[in-house]
This record gives structure tokens, C-alpha cells and sequence, in this order.
């Protein structure tokens, strides 16, 4: 589990590597922003990404990879305005079976992007 308690989580992989993302757990950042970029893939299927505020404005969650993106939930909700959900793949496929997408915010959702190449 890592945990910031309002403060931005970044991992980043390095591309030169292909070394990829897998996360097994939760990444839960109280309301700051979760960004996950690798020159390879990102798999949260095992996991949960969390940058929800239930007094405040959630985070924004963005995963770029130039492989696959394979998640579980993500929760950007906010009690005041939701962040927003970004996946991008430069030449792979995104999965999001295996949960949901929550950008609910108590004023105005966040938006969803979702943008490969692949399935």
C-alpha cells in the first residue's frame, strides 16, 4: 500500500528498461493527483487507485504507457468536485473490465479519457 495523505503519488518507469508498472495493491493519495507512466505496460487489475476526498476535490489519475493498461477501480470522486481520469496507451489496448471508473463529484464530475490505438 502506498499512501500520501493529500499529496501527489508518481511512479515512472524507465523506458529505456521497458519496465513496467504492477500494482498489487492500493495507491490511495487523499485528494492529490496518482500519475503511472512507463515505456512499457501498467497492470492495477490486482489493485486499486484511489485519489478520492470525501470533504474535498479528488485528484486526478492519469496512466500513460506505450503497452498495455489494464485496471481495477479508480476512484477520482470528489465531495466537491471530482478529478479527472485519464488512460492513454501509445500502442497497446486498455481493459477496464475488472472494476469502475468513479469521477463522481459532489458539484461536477471529472471527465473519463480514454485514448489507444489497441482494442
Amino acid at each position: 500500500t502506498i499512501t500520501s495523505g493529500g499529496g501527489d503519488i508518481t511512479l515512472t518507469g524507465n523506458s529505456s528498461n521497458d519496465v513496467g508498472i504492477d500494482v498489487s495493491n492500493t495507491i490511495a493519495s487523499g485528494g492529490g493527483k496518482i500519475t503511472l507512466t512507463t515505456g512499457s505496460d501498467i497492470d492495477t487489475s490486482r489493485g486499486t487507485l484511489d485519489a478520492s476526498s470525501t470533504t474535498d476535490n479528488g485528484g486526478a489519475i492519469a496512466l500513460n504507457a506505450t503497452g498495455n493498461i489494464t485496471t481495477a477501480n479508480i476512484n477520482s470522486s470528489g465531495g466537491l468536485n471530482a478529478g479527472s481520469i485519464s488512460l492513454i496507451s501509445q500502442g497497446g489496448a486498455i481493459a477496464t473490465t475488472a472494476g469502475l471508473l468513479n469521477a463522481l463529484g459532489g458539484n461536477n464530475g471529472g471527465n473519463i479519457t480514454i485514448q489507444a490505438p489497441g482494442n
